[in-house]
């Protein structure tokens, strides 16, 4: 039960809901940064401005989509359970795929910022390439998903 595989046992037996946990954990995470850069401001601490406006951003962005994303996350969970039908990979692919394309997005927000000094690129720099690479995973992730819940109704 506690061997080194034990981490990993959640998803292989409900992958869908391991990795919608791992999302929540993820905005749980991030809310907790912002509630640090807020404890210091009230403290009277000085703070790095601009790595608090890009952690507020990923932040803001993270909780905008995470909702939805749990949401398919759970209902093919749901659905699959019900229908009696196993979960097929594209549906696992997608609910991992959207996961770790937010991870990409927090990336490319806060650490991977290119050479740009301020929260948003300007006309002229170049977009961090995880940034992008998040955005259009989790556009593609989020399609596949509700093509997928509709398989299992």
């Amino acid at each position: 039960m506690f061997g080194p595989l034990s981490l990993f046992s959640p998803f292989v037996k409900a992958p869908m809901l391991a990795t919608a946990g791992l999302h929540g954990i993820m905005c749980v995470g991030m809310g907790f940064r912002m509630s640090m850069f807020h404890s210091a401001l009230m403290a009277g601490d000085k703070i790095d401005e601009l790595h608090k406006g890009r952690v507020s951003k990923a932040q803001t962005n993270l909780a905008e989509w995470s909702p939805f994303i749990m949401l398919l996350q759970i209902g093919i969970h749901l659905s699959s359970k019900t229908s009696g039908v196993p979960l097929r990979t594209a549906s696992i692919c997608a609910g991992l795929g959207a996961t770790l394309s937010s991870v990409f997005i927090i990336l490319g927000t806060v650490v991977y910022v290119g050479n740009w000094k301020t929260v948003d690129p300007k006309p002229g720099y170049t977009p961090p390439f995880f940034r992008g690479v998040g955005v259009m995973g989790r556009y593609l992730a989020l399609l596949v998903m509700c093509f997928e819940l509709f398989r299992y109704c």
